[in-house]
């Protein structure tokens, strides 16, 4: 037993404890309850009793964006509907003996005051030790000076008292040898690359459509309110000025809750080529992409007026809409 951090987030035991840089509370749906002085209430599928500001953690261990959707991992929720936007992927997941698995769309089988769903695919017991008295008081309080308080009784789902915590004790590193093994922003992975020939939503002329994805120092993605912003630095070393520095966020929904974002390069519309280099950063780090020869952090580009090359390639194929993310 022991704290660990997931990205932005703290998580005792699995339960989250800390989420946006708000102390919470989850229930033993994995729901947020409270968040620093906030009391957030929902509704049976998941709905908020009063809306309260989006982009964070809300129902059921889900990411809630700015449009009021749940973003599952898998597939996107919606709480106002009870169900999926996208059936379950996997067909044989339907049992001749259970009707409510034949309808792919639905939320944990119709069944939300007993079942979670992490993942989007598969649904669980809600079994969680709940850190709310049956009253509904709360009996956790956030860390001071260094320190975590924790509950002095926690329940289970019945209301009974399951477990007894110490009141005070420090605060224990992230990992076991004392270093701090935070997730941090390492690595661009290239999801799409394709081309208008003339121009996208945002670009007229030839524009190079990149879609990436932020991962980790372990090459695993970042999801939801863990996801960190990107920023772009653009430094033109020939020819006419290529303009740039552009920033990604979950703030402006410019990043998917999966930690993609795409990247527009348009084509120099002088006769004259620019080449210019393109660094990609988050958390203070300079990104490996994985385009090209190598993973640099530095991209070389060239901009003429019929293509752009990045890190000496090319885009492989055309766009089949105006916005591949």
């Amino acid at each position: 037993m022991g704290i660990e951090r997931v990205g932005a987030n703290l998580c005792y035991t699995g339960r989250m404890i800390k989420s946006n840089n708000n102390w919470v509370v989850t229930d033993r749906l994995g729901s947020v309850v409270r968040s620093g002085a906030e009391t957030l209430r929902y509704f049976p599928w998941g709905e908020e009793r009063l809306t309260s500001t989006q982009n964070r953690d809300k129902f059921g261990t889900y990411f809630r964006d700015s449009t009021g959707l749940d973003y599952a991992l898998n597939r996107y929720y919606s709480s106002s509907h009870g169900r999926f936007l996208t059936p379950d992927p996997y067909v044989a997941s339907a049992s001749l003996t259970n009707p409510q698995s034949w309808n792919r769309y639905p939320y944990v089988e119709n069944d939300p005051v007993n079942k979670l769903d992490p993942p989007g695919l598969a649904w669980i017991w809600a079994n969680f030790d709940s850190l709310m008295a049956p009253d509904g008081s709360v009996v956790w309080s956030p860390p001071a000076a260094g320190y975590m308080i924790w509950p002095a009784t926690i329940y289970g789902p019945e209301g009974t008292p399951v477990g007894v915590g110490s009141s005070v004790s420090p605060l224990p590193p992230i990992d076991s040898d004392g270093a701090d093994r935070r997730r941090i922003a390492a690595a661009l992975r290239v999801v799409s690359d394709c081309y208008w020939g003339d121009g996208s939503q945002y670009t007229v002329g030839y524009t190079r459509v990149i879609t990436y994805q932020v991962l980790d120092q372990d090459g695993k993605p970042f999801y939801g309110s863990e996801v960190p912003a990107v920023t772009e630095s653009v430094v033109t070393t020939s020819g006419p000025t290529i303009v740039g520095g552009g920033v990604w966020s979950r703030a402006e929904n410019t990043i998917d809750p999966s930690g993609r974002f795409t990247d527009y390069l348009s084509a120099n519309g002088n006769a004259q080529p620019s080449t210019a280099t393109q660094t990609l950063s988050a958390d203070g780090n300079a990104l490996r992409v994985n385009i090209g020869a190598g993973s640099p952090t530095v991209l070389n580009n060239t901009y003429s007026t019929s293509t752009v090359t990045v890190n000496g390639t090319t885009s492989p194929r055309p766009c089949t809409d105006k916005d591949p993310r």
